[in-house]
């Protein structure tokens, strides 16, 4: 399975709409649960960014495209904290949301601005 975002005639749109609206709450580490092909990756330095994507292909292309970012296959260990968590569009995949939603919240900093942000399609 490739990145998800490439496929539909309106997924790479949807994409950088999502993205662009994440813009302005980047700040200090970012974990982004789901990367895809990596595009967030652009707006954040190598060193304040960690990506995870389960599928190897897609994994593959960040990789490639972002050798000086790091990317994942599953989240980081417990210890490591971020400011920013995102997950785009990826929790209406998840069997558990709330399981999935603790394990985003215990790796959050905490800094008064640390948060969780989240997406998901709208169903129309």
């Amino acid at each position: 399975m490739t990145d998800q975002a490439s496929e539909g005639l309106l997924s790479p749109l949807l994409r950088k709409g999502r993205i662009k609206a994440t813009l302005p709450y980047l700040h200090g580490r970012v974990l982004d649960v789901g990367c895809g092909s990596g595009a967030l990756a652009n707006h954040v330095a190598p060193g304040n960014y960690t990506g995870v994507e389960i599928d190897e292909e897609s994994l593959a292309i960040c990789r490639h495209t972002h050798p000086e970012h790091s990317f994942l296959s599953e989240l980081p260990p417990l210890t490591e904290r971020f400011d920013t968590i995102i997950s785009l569009a990826v929790i209406e995949h998840v069997k558990a949301p709330d399981i999935f939603l603790r394990e985003l919240a215990v790796r959050l900093g905490d800094s008064p601005e640390s948060g969780i942000l989240i997406s998901t399609p709208h169903p129309a």
